[in-house]
């Protein structure tokens, strides 16, 4: 479901968004991150330099240590 959330958010350009759905759906389930490759190629490709890459992978990585993190303390 919420791979489904972050396809739709990225066709929209909305990428920043996009990523960190995309991160809460790889924590959920690990056979999403099949799509992570031609995802970096479609950000690179149509919307964003790499600075903006960049940011939107280090959203990604912050939205994964935090969840992780909770869990550990929970």
């Amino acid at each position: 479901m919420l791979l489904h959330a972050a396809m739709a958010s990225l066709l929209y350009q909305r990428w920043h968004l996009g990523l960190i759905i995309f991160s809460g759906a790889v924590s959920i389930k690990m056979n999403v991150l099949l799509y992570a490759p031609s995802l970096f190629l479609l950000m690179q490709l149509k919307g964003m330099d790499i600075i903006g890459v960049i940011s939107a992978l280090a959203g990604a990585a912050l939205v994964q240590v935090s969840w992780s993190s909770t869990i550990i303390m929970l």
